[in-house]
């Protein structure tokens, strides 16, 4: 792959910014071709695409940047160049070998970096565009993570409303962006829209939306009449019984959508690695040290380890592993992580094979569990 590198004429290095990246172009002599800023935009990314391709085909083009995905990394895989992500670690590194003044500069960042890549070509490879199906997961991952956060921000904002205008609403289920908690508000908005309420009909009210808990109907109205007494001007709970209706309506439409929502690796390990629940082992002399790996995607970090949290709670399999890694006196996060590492290599495997987990395929889940056989 990195002949893809090595044979380009042009080696352009993008400085990258929240709002706006500096652009470097080289050529094979280090001669400075090109110097100029694009936005972090759907035009500015357009301009830098068709900037670039005047100067030469794609395929005779290396970009660097200090990105490993993103938009605009997308866009440069889809438009047919080699892209290198380059860590800003190992650029600040270039940079003080190779400018003593120390001078720094998002120009002058984007220069040493297309300069990185012109020099050390024969040692990087560029990514791989993603497939469809990657890009398709990782959209929809991405789009989850982004609708829990907004679903967080709306309950909490839902519970401080409560707090100030209707605390009994707040205080008789126990989470207020339940099902049932916001069939309730619905129905009741404001403390006069539930003046007239009672046990009979509250029990009732539990029924038809499947109350699972094991308080009465009594006890539930004793919770909603011994919180503080809600707004009682007109006009203010007017204004309240709207914007908790607005925002009951937000949080079942993201409660809809999240459960509507169901780089290439050469193997496993690579991709624990990526994850961080791998261990990284540092040897100097007679110095040999073991530590968590802090560098690392931090959103498939939170996913896998949740996931294998989780699931060691359904899986005898998972349990197990969990459990043999606590006895050999790892904390629960370590047991976790070691879990992860066992969850990948499964989940590797029915990736590659294209095929949804099977505990009777599972050699470990079969050992512990004959009857799967």
């Amino acid at each position: 792959m990195s002949l893809l590198v090595m044979g380009a004429l042009f080696y352009v290095g993008i400085d990258w910014a929240a709002s706006s990246h500096a652009v470097c172009v080289l050529d094979q002599t280090g001669r400075r071709v090109a110097a100029f800023s694009i936005e972090h935009s759907a035009a500015g990314f357009t301009s830098l695409v068709r900037g670039l391709s005047r100067l030469a085909t794609v395929d005779r083009i290396a970009v660097a940047i200090e990105r490993p995905d993103g938009r605009l990394v997308d866009i440069l895989l889809e438009a047919g160049f080699a892209v290198v992500p380059v860590s800003p670690n190992t650029i600040k590194t270039w940079r003080e070998s190779e400018a003593g003044s120390g001078a720094k500069s998002d120009a002058g960042d984007a220069y040493v970096i297309a300069d990185y890549l012109r020099c050390r070509a024969a040692r990087l490879d560029p990514v791989e565009p993603y497939s469809a199906a990657t890009v398709a997961l990782r959209t929809v991952v991405r789009t989850r993570d982004d609708l829990v956060a907004t679903r967080v921000a709306a309950t909490n904002q839902l519970a401080a409303l409560l707090d100030a205008h209707w605390p009994g609403a707040k205080a008789i289920f126990a989470d207020v962006e339940s099902p049932i908690a916001l069939a309730f508000l619905t129905r009741y908005p404001t403390a006069a829209h539930a003046k007239g309420l009672g046990a009979k009909r509250l029990e009732a009210f539990c029924r038809e939306h499947g109350y699972s808990g094991k308080r009465s109907g009594e006890v539930l109205l004793a919770r909603l009449r011994a919180a503080p007494p809600g707004t009682t001007d007109p006009t203010v709970r007017a204004a309240v019984a709207e914007a908790v209706l607005t925002m009951v309506a937000t949080l079942k439409v993201l409660g809809e959508t999240l459960k509507g929502l169901g780089q290439a690796y050469d193997g496993p390990d690579a991709v624990a690695a990526l994850a961080g629940v791998t261990a990284v082992t540092k040897e100097s002399g007679k110095h040999r040290a073991v530590h968590s790996r802090w560098a690392c995607n931090k959103r498939l970090r939170v996913a896998i380890t949740t996931f294998a949290d989780n699931g060691r709670h359904a899986s005898p399999w998972a349990a197990r592993v969990h459990a043999e890694a606590r006895a050999r006196g790892h904390d629960h996060p370590h047991a976790v992580r070691v879990l992860a590492r066992a969850w990948i290599r499964v989940i590797w495997r029915c990736w590659i094979d294209q095929v949804p987990y099977d505990p009777g395929r599972h050699g470990n889940a079969r050992r512990l569990q004959p009857s799967w056989g």
